[in-house]
């Protein structure tokens, strides 16, 4: 039986979009058939029929359909949080208008701006996913030869994410905490986001060259040293970067002489305010954020982690009746009344 499945997805971000195709090998492992970037964000016109129609377009003009695709792929356009600081106005009337255009090969199934929870909860499939942490398999207890991801021997790892307006932290728990998402298979991830714990953001509030500020006062909850995994590892360029350079236990005067050796190949990274930001990082995390020696995994799109929800899960967007907070997007696991 082939049960090879295709999902489209848009990362629009908060400073550039993305465009990527996956297919799903009848759920044996993942193939990336096409990655686009257009260097604005979503966020960079108006909330007009012309503007997400020309963002869709200039996404997805450069796609070449593959012979074994289906006629039609399911498109997801799914904003981070970028879109998260508009107004309500213009997120609706936006995703309003993405989810009316029409495309040749592609079908609108949703536009929407996900949580930052569901955001880290991606970043966290994904990259545990490439690392070979988890993989899929059938279930054989199952009459419908139901598929899922399972963890293999070696565990998972935690995840620190730093994009241009946002952070998340996310790792696998034993205990029934909040802000988690549960997975059949996988078990409660804690993944959290913090909204003004990006580099761009960051850099906002303690600019070149006067960098040190509290950094506790933006970013607020970190977790406890009591549920953090025993590994974290870091995922952004401008996190990873800092990261490679500092040492732990480096002064503050220390770090602001390494800062300028710190090399960015994008202007916005902020080297020097990222070196203090990463320190501090470090020591709120219990020294155990490091870099990843795998650059596949550090730098793979959390697009990859939403494809395997949407295509694994079945995963759907809740309607606002069914949203427990009423005020954000959510994608929540979806259960079929027949799965067979």
């Amino acid at each position: 039986m082939d049960t090879t499945k295709w999902v489209a997805i848009i990362d629009a971000g908060s400073s550039s979009s993305r465009f990527f195709v996956y297919k799903i090998n009848n759920y044996v492992f993942v193939e990336e058939k096409c990655h686009v970037e257009y260097k604005h964000p979503l966020t960079y016109g108006a909330a007009v029929e012309s503007w997400a129609l020309e963002f869709v377009r200039k996404l997805t003009q450069s796609y070449s359909h593959p012979i074994d695709a289906p006629e039609k792929i399911d498109l997801y356009i799914l904003a981070t949080a970028g879109m998260r600081g508009q107004t309500k106005y213009y997120d609706e009337y936006l995703h309003e208008w993405l989810e009316k255009s029409e495309h040749k090969y592609f079908e609108v199934k949703h536009s929407f701006t996900i949580t930052g929870r569901y955001e880290a909860f991606c970043a966290w499939l994904a990259t545990n996913y490439e690392l070979h942490n988890l993989y899929l398999k059938f279930d054989p207890e199952d009459d419908c030869g139901e598929v899922n991801l399972a963890i293999a021997t070696g565990g998972t790892c935690g995840i620190v994410e730093t994009g241009g307006a946002s952070m998340q932290i996310a790792f696998l728990s034993d205990q029934d905490i909040e802000n988690s998402i549960t997975r059949k298979g996988i078990g409660t991830v804690f993944c959290k986001s913090y909204l003004r714990g990006g580099a761009n953001k960051i850099h906002s509030v303690c600019p070149e060259p006067k960098c040190y500020v509290d950094y506790a006062a933006i970013v607020r909850g970190l977790p406890s040293k009591d549920i953090l995994p025993n590994k974290l590892y870091a995922r952004g360029k401008s996190l990873i970067s800092a990261l490679k350079t500092l040492k732990k236990g480096d002064s503050v005067a220390a770090i602001n002489n390494l800062a300028t050796s710190i090399q960015s190949d994008e202007s916005h990274y902020y080297p020097r305010s990222n070196a203090y930001y990463a320190h501090w990082l470090q020591e709120r995390l219990w020294n155990i954020l490091n870099t990843m020696d795998n650059d596949e995994a550090a730098d793979v799109s959390w697009t990859l982690g939403a494809a395997l929800d949407i295509t694994v899960y079945r995963a759907k967007v809740l309607s606002d009746g069914e949203n427990p907070k009423n005020d954000e997007y959510y994608i929540e696991e979806f259960k079929s009344d027949n799965p067979c």
